[in-house]
């Protein structure tokens, strides 16, 4: 018996000393790493010994500034340690292996804050060690339940200028490459990419399919730079796509989605869902005046939000639900036309027409329903309620009727004789009021076409 307990002891022991080592930290070829795993020393652990790169001085950290763009004033993107971990590096290889001990470690990742606040550090090559991939098989070897992590914050602020992540396995964790200057990145494998990973970046395209997917939310927030959005016929529908993920992205000028996906569409760059019932999401560099498609039921959680150069919106009769932040933060807009008899419901927590001017935005609503418009939560709050018939669009003065007190009115409009608002002056539809208008409504009195 006593043998048995003397036994168990020593197993007991040899375990405690051995996950003594787990989280212990070494240096190897001018990194620093940190073992997370003595592999199959530790009875409950079928992987093999592995580490991950960490950084050399531990991360002191601070929100951003009042000055700073304001979608990124709540991350964390200013480094106290800014200069000290790893001064002067300029370029680094990260190995798929390192020795420590007399033990190989494959190297699994690259930790949180890694390289946090290295800002000269532009080149990084990644040899993936955890999950290879064959090329005659066509598939990863090793198990499969070994990804390859590029840790939260991994590179914040840092100098890191492209990235090309070969054959493999893949996990992008939130922050990594938030407020470097990437212009551009590059996945021959497989990638998960979380919140904030691409934030504040420089990249100007994005492309996303089988390979590249979006498990978190605000991905590429801030992209100043970001032009374009390529959607392919292979994006799992799995992982929603929603505007949160391109808040800020001032010049993105379009979606593109695959005829052939089976969750989304554009029309005219605007992303909508397959059956183009749902706005998801209004590209921030689109500007002027736009109307939604007639049969469009719903303008998604954020859909039309933080859009500088739009100003005007018409909303179809179709549309019955703006979903939270749906319309807001549009800082040019002018008008919003709705065609709806009925107000849509909204509560405070919608926060809907949030940061638009009130005072210069003029709301358009059908005959006879200003009252109740003046009445409704969120569209009370719009100073200048006018009425305008959305079936008679020559009806210059209101009164039910297209004939010559019309043309009177229209004239006088563009003389600046009365005042009047281009909705109800732009007979031919052109976002204009000028002559031309005054030839379409003649024509429309005297039945030309």
């Amino acid at each position: 018996m006593k043998k048995i307990i003397l036994f168990l002891a020593m197993l007991l022991s040899g375990s405690s000393i051995i996950r003594a080592a787990i989280y212990d930290t070494f240096e190897y070829d001018g990194l620093r790493y940190m073992i997370t795993s003595e592999g199959q020393y530790n009875y409950y652990d079928e992987h093999p010994p592995m580490v991950v790169v960490t950084w050399q001085v531990e991360p002191a950290f601070r929100t951003g500034a009042a000055d700073e763009p304001s979608l990124l004033e709540n991350y964390y993107c200013k480094w106290l340690t800014e200069g000290q971990n790893y001064p002067g590096l300029e370029s680094v290889t990260i190995p798929g292996s390192v020795e420590y001990n007399g033990k190989t470690y494959i190297v699994k990742g690259i930790g949180d804050y890694a390289f946090h606040g290295c800002s000269n550090l532009t080149t990084v090559i990644i040899t993936n060690g955890i999950n290879h991939y064959n090329p005659e098989t066509g598939s990863f070897d090793g198990p499969e339940d070994l990804i390859y992590i590029l840790g939260q914050g991994a590179f914040i602020e840092s100098g890191l200028l492209e990235v090309t992540l070969k054959q493999g396995l893949y996990e992008i964790k939130n922050d990594c490459f938030l407020l470097c200057p990437m212009e551009r990145f590059t996945c021959l494998g497989t990638v998960l990419i979380g919140s904030q990973a691409f934030a504040g970046t420089e990249l100007k395209r994005v492309v996303l399919d089988e390979k590249r997917e979006l498990s978190g939310n605000n991905t590429f927030v801030c992209c100043e730079e970001l032009k374009y959005v390529v959607i392919k016929k292979e994006y799992s529908p799995y992982y929603n796509i929603s505007a949160s993920h391109f808040q800020g992205c001032h010049n993105l000028l379009e979606f593109s989605v695959d005829e052939n996906n089976g969750s989304y569409a554009d029309i005219d760059g605007v992303l909508f869902n397959k059956e183009c019932t749902k706005l998801i999401a209004f590209p921030g560099g689109k500007g002027g005046n736009y109307t939604i498609p007639d049969g469009v039921k719903e303008i998604a959680f954020l859909g039309m939000t933080r859009l500088p150069h739009l100003e005007s919106i018409t909303i179809p009769e179709s549309v019955t639900t703006i979903g939270k932040g749906g319309i807001s933060r549009c800082d040019s807009l002018k008008r919003i036309i709705t065609r709806n008899p009925v107000p849509i419901t909204f509560t405070l927590n919608d926060a809907m027409f949030i940061h638009i001017d009130h005072d210069n935005c003029t709301l358009y609503v059908p005959i006879g329903t200003s009252g109740a418009y003046k009445e409704a939560f969120a569209w009370k709050d719009f100073t200048h309620i006018l009425e305008f018939n959305p079936e008679n669009p020559g009806d210059v003065n209101v009164d039910g009727k297209v004939n010559v007190s019309d043309v009177t009115e229209l004239v006088n409009m563009i003389l600046g004789v009365v005042t009047l608002d281009d909705v109800i002056g732009d007979v031919n539809g052109d976002g204009k009021v000028n002559v031309s208008d005054v030839t379409a409504l003649i024509n429309l009195i005297l039945g030309v076409k």
